[in-house]
């Protein structure tokens, strides 16, 4: 079986530096790159290539990237789905990445492929990480920020459900909110999270909707996770699926060994640098530097997890002058402490268990 195509979804109303620093793509490919790891992960913009400028998008390709245009395919999902021209522009992008990825695959002659989200930072080699995952299907603990897909079925039912889900959103979401009391496909034994409730219903609450539903192909647990590789959906909760992939013992905390990072002897596949655990790193960050991270970051970290308290704790860290961007951020918890040390993201992430 041929190797999984590996793709990023982008799009982008601002220029290069507005961008980069929200979506770190030439970090993340020097940060490949001074790990002695491959690339070739295709770049596919839905929206704002052409506001890129050539040296930028210049730099991305010395770096291993390949850089797709998908504006025009993204033309043609919106014809079979009005509806999603009313929406808001990540939730519309949200929706159409999985219909112009199963143009992309069929256009590479149908092998399977790799869904990683603009925030997500590889710790290991992409090529290995391919390799490990090659044949599966599934999407990681309910969240589409590191989706596998090798059983071409996924992209028919999405099409059909996502016609249904437009066509009467309320009733739809009814049959969601239903199904979730009693799922066919528990989350546990499915590597699933049903996490939708009665609001918003983005692409991810139709993912978890369907796989629990028993609709989108998705691999058992222990088919998903057996694996060299520790998988960890949010950092903020490392060891959500620390049961499942203990094998039998092992502490629940990250080590660092020859500059790569482990749980157990299962080494770190990748870290998804979300909002909160964005958030959460600025705010670790300036509590370290003050002497304060072990005594606050528990503090710290329940208050994000707060839906009341979570966009108060943003603010104030705006106003205090200790908020970062994402593209700040990865380059300050990623590089070693001292030469040979480890990296601050092992700390942050390990104060996050339990």
């Amino acid at each position: 079986m041929s190797a999984p195509l590996i793709v990023q979804f982008c799009w982008t109303t601002a220029d290069d530096a507005a961008f980069e620093q929200v979506v770190p793509l030439a970090w993340h490919g020097h940060h490949l790159r001074q790990q002695g790891w491959s690339n070739g992960i295709v770049l596919c913009f839905l929206e704002g290539l052409d506001r890129l400028s050539p040296t930028y998008r210049a730099g991305l390709e010395r770096l291993g990237y390949h850089l797709v245009d998908g504006a025009v395919a993204v033309t043609r999902a919106l014809a079979r789905h009005p509806q999603l021209r009313a929406v808001k522009t990540t939730s519309r992008f949200w929706f159409l990445r999985w219909n112009v990825l199963g143009e992309l695959v069929a256009e590479h002659g149908g092998s399977g492929a790799i869904h990683l989200d603009g925030d997500v930072v590889l710790m290991a080699d992409p090529a290995e990480l391919a390799r490990d995952v090659t044949g599966k299907t599934f999407v990681l603990q309910g969240c589409p920020a590191f989706t596998v897909i090798h059983d071409p079925s996924w992209y028919d039912v999405w099409e059909t459900e996502l016609d249904r889900l437009l066509a009467d959103r309320g009733a739809y979401l009814q049959e969601a909110l239903r199904l979730k009391a009693e799922p066919l496909r528990p989350d546990r034994e499915w590597y699933n999270l049903c996490a939708y409730g009665p609001g918003r219903f983005e692409d991810q609450d139709l993912i978890e909707y369907l796989v629990a539903a028993g609709r989108l192909p998705q691999a058992r647990t222990a088919e998903a996770v057996g694996s060299r590789f520790y998988w960890i959906q949010n950092p903020l909760f490392p060891g959500d699926w620390f049961a499942e992939q203990a094998d039998g013992g092992g502490d629940c905390r990250i080590h660092e060994q020859d500059g790569l990072s482990y749980v157990g002897y299962r080494q770190v596949a990748l870290y998804h640098l979300q909002t909160d655990f964005t958030s959460y790193c600025s705010g670790w960050l300036a509590l370290n530097s003050v002497g304060m991270e072990q005594s606050s970051a528990a503090l710290l970290r329940r208050s994000l997890l707060s839906p009341r308290y979570s966009p108060l704790v943003r603010a104030a860290l705006g106003v205090l002058g200790w908020n970062r961007s994402r593209r700040q951020v990865c380059e300050a918890v990623f590089a070693p402490v001292s030469r040979g040390g480890r990296r601050l993201i092992t700390d942050i992430v390990n104060s996050c268990w339990g």
